[in-house]
């Protein structure tokens, strides 16, 4: 596993912070039973209040990608390895899947029965427990963007008068807002 550790908006990465992420990121590696040469990155951001983790992990099948903020570099890198071992052992079966149908001659990730089953009674929770039906209403980015804050909601759906596509606006994790359209 090649591991690249970068820093962004003047954050400079000691020898410390590169091996810490080095060690950290280099846990994951036992999942994969392929042989691939992975090359992961890791994009270490500052800003005033926070610090932020970017981890990806391009492969010839798929992309694992995890966003984290944390009070430091050290934190955001520890929650960043969890939350790729989670997307791991959650969606092992589905990529092992993929990979044979796309000629892999083996599975793609090695995890343990006894892994699995924890996180399986770990997402067993997370079912739709709510419905809603709603219209969709014609209406601009501005009253869109009234309406967001108006009921309180990290997103919205609308029909966009200026071109009629159906579009959903959220709130991003910097408080402002995104757009997304439908085509």
């Amino acid at each position: 596993m090649l591991i690249e550790v970068v820093g962004k908006n003047g954050l400079k990465i000691t020898e410390a912070m590169k091996n810490y992420a080095e060690d950290k990121i280099s846990k994951i590696e036992k999942y994969f039973s392929n042989g691939e040469k992975l090359k992961v990155r890791v994009v270490c951001k500052v800003y005033k209040d926070h610090h932020k983790v970017e981890v990806s992990i391009p492969s010839k099948y798929f992309d694992l990608r995890v966003e984290v903020s944390e009070n430091t570099i050290y934190s955001a890198l520890d929650v960043s390895v969890d939350k790729l071992e989670r997307q791991i052992k959650k969606h092992k079966g589905k990529i092992n899947q993929f990979v044979k149908n796309r000629g892999g001659d083996k599975d793609y990730f090695n995890v343990k029965k006894e892994e699995e089953d924890a996180l399986e009674r770990e997402f067993i929770a997370k079912n739709i427990v709510k419905k809603k039906s709603l219209s969709l209403t014609s209406m601009t980015i501005a009253e869109a963007i009234s309406n967001i804050e108006l009921i309180g909601h990290d997103f919205y759906l609308f029909v966009n008068e200026e071109n009629n596509l159906t579009s959903i606006l959220y709130v991003r994790d910097d408080g402002d807002y995104a757009l997304i359209e439908t085509s």
